[in-house]
């Protein structure tokens, strides 16, 4: 990288640019030259498509600006219009010497292959300049400026001369933090500008506080795009709302089958949006609502000289900021667990996730206590037995494998979904599992498979037994999979009628489980009068964060848990229950 006192100097003595960066695109960047390059822009650039960019540009060349931060959602384009523009700019209209900085080296490089430089081809100014340059590995240098991409972990490029501009891309990605380190970089020049443009990142196990977007972003003026009211003039900012709120999404509460299911279609279909005011926007005129806003400052705590936007999937032209994509991606990520609403917050709304932890409670349980004895069948019990009759019942027993004996649970299950506790215990051989089962006359005993001490003990003892064994793994894309498995292959014996095995995914049914105890499922789940302390403390052993269910602290026994769970896994696989979705 050259460096000379002319490069520091040259910020003071410039004379201010005729054009914004964003007037200079429009009149001077074209997508079409290109037409392999990654954007569904295919034509001249156009400052109105997107016009919250406008003021995030001029902010790259503001004097009164050394910084700016844009926590957004994906898929926005920040990196093309933030980021790529202010590139190209530079190079044609206002030379400076310049710094990339990206998350990984392998995404830097493709990166400054695939956009950075197929993307000087957009204009003639900078295609000219591009040929003109000397390029070595990582670094541009052209005949009036130099440029370099680099990554956080390449600590050598970091140690090299400042840089009047910084481009910061995905911060919240990176495997180190190194905002710090960026403005070391520019600390030599008078006017030097850091841009950084980022999603939170939901794969990185962290809390919102420790995100760096959001962390920078909250040490600004933190902008919000502020549009107006249709009719009354009034502005508003979009935002998702929910069932208590009157602005927000709204769609056809008919979309919501009996079943408990949504009929997607019809959630897209009827997806509008109402404002605070109670206007109703449809997604015909979303963008053109959006193209009425500006950016409004909500904080006057911000450091000086630090600029903060925040972009969400609303202001978004693409069909993936509709009012029906951004309604029907929160139905399956509530249906899908704390992981993913996590996963949209970040992704859609450019908001905090509060890392909540859950757990079921002793006042739930109690809530879900219905006067039968253990033992007894739950559906006559007189203030309900009118619900059941003429409905089929199946009863199934669940085992949890433990060293040196077998937790055990017995319930019975209406057709649809209802269901009561009969009993639960433990057994040492596997000849009391079976007497329990007989004395129930249970339609299927599921047997939890995970103990791998015991796998092929259980593997046998299910074939002899007609038992199913199952095991757990999160991992699993679907809810559950079948497959057929000889217990003896390998063994001597082998080659005997194989047994149909389940492998499922428990979180799915751990949150089902979750709002049944709460009493928020249209399913009635029950346990009989007077239920037991243990009972209890192995049903509340468990608790749900963003990244699934764990065992609480102070908590060692949650086989219960685990055989109620199993309950679940084997109603659906017998279609007595169905999964919503």
């Amino acid at each position: 990288m050259r460096v000379d006192s002319k490069e520091i100097i040259r910020p003071l003595v410039a004379k201010p640019p005729k054009l914004t960066p964003w007037e200079w695109a429009a009149r001077n960047v074209d997508y079409a030259r290109v037409r392999t390059y990654d954007t569904e822009w295919k034509a001249a650039y156009d400052p109105e498509y997107m016009p919250y960019w406008k003021e995030v540009l001029e902010s790259s060349i503001d004097p009164s600006v050394r910084e700016v931060w844009v926590w957004k959602c994906t898929r926005c384009g920040g990196s093309e219009n933030a980021l790529l523009t202010v590139l190209r700019y530079h190079v044609a209209a206002l030379p400076v010497p310049l710094l990339y900085v990206g998350g990984q080296q392998q995404s830097v490089e493709r990166f400054m292959e695939l956009r950075i430089k197929a993307g000087f081809a957009l204009s003639d100014a900078t295609e000219a300049a591009y040929r003109a340059a000397r390029v070595r590995e990582h670094e541009i240098m052209f005949p009036c400026m130099d440029m370099l991409c680099t990554w956080p972990t390449n600590k050598q490029a970091f140690k090299q001369s400042g840089y009047a501009l910084v481009l910061a891309d995905e911060v919240s990605s990176w495997p180190e933090c190194s905002t710090e380190l960026l403005r070391e970089r520019v600390a030599s020049y008078a006017f030097p500008h850091i841009i950084g443009v980022s999603s939170s990142d939901a794969q990185k196990k962290q809390k919102s506080e420790d995100d760096p977007i959001i962390t920078e972003w909250e040490k600004t003026d933190r902008r919000e795009w502020m549009c107006r009211d249709p009719v009354t003039g009034n502005p508003f900012i979009f935002r998702l709302g929910g069932t208590d709120t009157m602005d927000g999404v709204k769609w056809d509460s008919g979309a919501k089958r009996t079943s408990g299911e949504w009929d997607y279609a019809r959630v897209v279909s009827s997806a509008h949006y109402i404002t605070p005011d109670g206007t109703r926007i449809d997604e015909l005129d979303r963008m053109k609502t959006v193209r009425t806003g500006q950016w409004v400052s909500s904080s006057d705590t911000g450091m000086p000289g630090r600029r903060g936007y925040r972009v969400t999937r609303f202001m978004v032209p693409f069909s993936v900021g509709s009012f029906g994509h951004i309604a029907s991606a929160f139905l399956e990520a509530k249906r899908s667990g704390p992981r993913m609403m996590r996963t949209f917050v970040f992704e859609y709304l450019a908001e905090k996730w509060l890392d909540v932890i859950e757990t079921p409670r002793d006042d739930a349980m109690d809530a879900r206590i219905l006067s039968y004895a253990k033992g007894e069948d739950f559906a006559k019990t007189e203030v309900i037995k009118q619900m059941y009759i003429g409905k089929p019942k199946t009863t199934f027993l669940t085992a949890d494998v433990q060293k040196t004996h077998v937790w055990w649970l017995v319930r019975e299950w209406i057709q649809g979904g209802d269901s009561g506790l009969l009993e639960y215990g433990t057994a040492a051989l596997w000849e009391e599992i079976e007497a329990i089962g007989n004395r129930y006359q249970v339609h299927q005993i599921w047997v939890d498979n995970s103990y791998a001490q015991r796998a092929q003990e259980v593997m046998e003892e299910a074939y002899f037994r007609r038992m199913i064994p199952c095991y757990g793994r999160d991992q699993l894309e679907l809810p559950f999979m079948l497959r057929l498995i000889d217990p003896f292959e390998g063994k001597r014996g082998g080659g005997r009628d194989k047994i149909g095995t389940y492998t499922w995914k428990p979180n799915v049914f751990k949150d089902l489980l979750f709002d049944m105890i709460k009493g928020e499922s249209e399913r009635r789940w029950y346990v009989y009068e007077a239920i037991e302390r243990e009972y209890v403390r192995q049903m509340i052993a468990e608790e749900r964060d963003p990244e699934g269910w764990h065992v609480r602290k102070g908590f060692t026994a949650n086989h219960l848990w685990d055989c109620e769970v199993m309950q679940l896994l084997a109603a659906t696989v017998n279609q007595i229950h169905r999964l919503p979705g």
